[in-house]
């Protein structure tokens, strides 16, 4: 749909309609929108599907079914600022045009990633990446590191710290392990201008035109659990059968010029990489370690007691996030909180069931 268009289908909405779509804009859900304009949730989600319907939101792309409450707000949220910088606002509406601007110059969709508010150490990785991403425009990065070691949590803090650098910005985990055409129409929806954009059944179409979207808009995307779509075999970095079009997608956004950068996190290093990566390259990768004292800020937030003692445990986990938290609950749970107990007893068997890798 055009700019066009969508103005014109906004202006002939009545009061509460257009509030709704404003209120869906701000993040609101159906029970803070129905006290906002005074309706039940029922009618909410009626002007919601009415809505839909006007501004011709598909419920599915390309075989690809789509959620069209999202996609309406995708929608709301690439045309309503130019709106709002061109007409006035009604005085009550004052309040939403003053926020709209931060939508259009940066969208974002964090497709369900973690919260990283509470966060330990990492201050030399952030300052690597963001000088990779930011300073010396890498493509392609990838975040290595054993399972619980805070791969996830250090892409999106490291994304919420670098998003203002970047026109649109996409979170998405492949531990459902998509089809990359699945990853590819999805992609190409939210960077497009378009809201309905020309996918193709072919897979190198669809990877030339999101790469036409990576050179016209600085974009960043995170691909979370990327080793779900390798196979677990003898050669590490190989991929499943029905996953090896993968490759291509890393050789290209390696190989070709643009401006954006793609972020995965991995438990192994997926073999393009290996061959791309260089020091002077656009292609990096870093290995996470255990975190170091930082692991005591972690301690002290699960409340554990015997301060003196928590190296030793954090030695003894190698300084693995996950694998601290689940012993710091059981040190709680078994131990009053007391690490220097845990530690002196004759626990072996329950600490071999607790490191588990």
């Amino acid at each position: 749909m055009s700019l066009e268009n969508f103005t014109t289908i906004f202006e002939q909405l009545t009061p509460k309609p257009k509030s709704v779509l404003i209120l869906l804009l701000e993040g609101k859900d159906d029970e803070e929108i129905s006290q906002e304009i005074g309706a039940t949730e029922a009618t909410v989600r009626k002007h919601v599907q009415n809505l839909c319907d006007r501004f011709e939101v598909p419920s599915e792309i390309a075989g690809i079914k789509k959620n069209r409450r999202q996609e309406l707000i995708a929608l709301t949220a690439q045309y309503l600022p130019d709106i709002a910088k061109n007409r006035a606002f009604a005085p009550e509406k004052v309040r939403f045009a003053s926020s709209l601007p931060s939508f259009s110059q940066n969208p974002q969709d964090w497709g369900g990633a973690p919260d990283a508010s509470v966060f330990y150490g990492r201050s030399d990785e952030l300052s690597t990446l963001q000088q990779w991403i930011v300073e010396e425009n890498c493509r392609l990065i990838a975040l290595l590191g054993m399972a619980g070691i805070g791969k996830t949590t250090l892409s999106v803090k490291l994304a919420q710290n670098i998003q203002e650098k970047f026109d649109r910005v996409i979170w998405r985990s492949l531990r459902g392990i998509p089809s990359l055409n699945y990853l590819l129409a999805d992609l190409i929806q939210f960077f497009s201008k378009q809201a309905n954009p020309n996918l193709s059944d072919r897979v190198d179409l669809n990877i030339f035109q999101l790469l036409e979207c990576f050179r016209r808009d600085r974009c960043l995307v995170i691909l979370d659990s990327f080793d779900a779509i390798l196979s677990h075999g003898d050669f590490a970095g190989h991929y499943q059968d029905a996953h090896k079009d993968y490759s291509q997608l890393l050789k290209r956004i390696g190989q070709e010029p643009h401006q954006s950068c793609l972020i995965l996190t991995s438990l192994e290093k997926p073999r393009e990489i290996a061959l791309l990566e260089g020091e002077t390259l656009p292609v990096r990768s870093l290995q996470l370690e255990g975190l170091g004292s930082a692991a005591k800020e972690l301690l002290r937030a699960k409340g554990l007691s015997a301060e003196q003692r928590w190296g030793t445990l954090i030695k003894l986990y190698r300084g693995n996030p996950l694998a601290l938290k689940i012993v710091a609950s059981t040190i709680q749970e078994l131990f009053e909180g007391n690490v220097a107990d845990f530690l002196d007893m004759s626990l072996t068997g329950i600490v071999q069931d607790i490191i588990f890798w």
